[in-house]
């Protein structure tokens, strides 16, 4: 698991298919999200403290994190991943309400990344 969709998008196809968070492939893929948390690097990381925030890596974390049940303080190292998520996400609005686009590590997705923004912050923490 290397790439932050990848690993963000498996944590929720695990939990669809009966994995807890005591599973062993769950315990190593959120070992591989506690080791990159706080990487600027985005081929590894979700954007932390850098100039623009994966929004798709962070919505796939967001949604795998949820799915699978995992708390606020699960994420070995970091205090609350919700709120270190929204905190970057709020910080690179616009003055005008919008998100510019965000860096993808594989292919540009403009909009479609940009709408996950808001769609994290409003849907993030159920």
């Amino acid at each position: 698991m290397g790439q932050p969709f990848e690993n963000r998008q498996l944590a929720c196809q695990m939990a669809f298919v009966g994995d807890s968070p005591a599973t062993q492939r769950v315990m190593d893929a959120m070992d591989y999200v506690a080791a990159h948390w706080y990487d600027a690097n985005l081929t590894q990381g979700w954007g932390w403290n850098t100039a623009l925030v994966q929004y798709q890596a962070a919505y796939c974390l967001m949604k795998g994190l949820t799915y699978m049940g995992l708390p606020l303080d699960g994420i070995t190292g970091v205090t609350d991943w919700y709120q270190d998520l929204a905190n970057e996400i709020i910080a690179e609005q616009l003055v005008d309400g919008s998100w510019a686009d965000s860096p993808a590590y594989v292919w540009p997705i403009g909009d479609w990344d940009r709408c996950l923004a808001p769609f994290f912050l409003r849907y993030g923490h159920f």
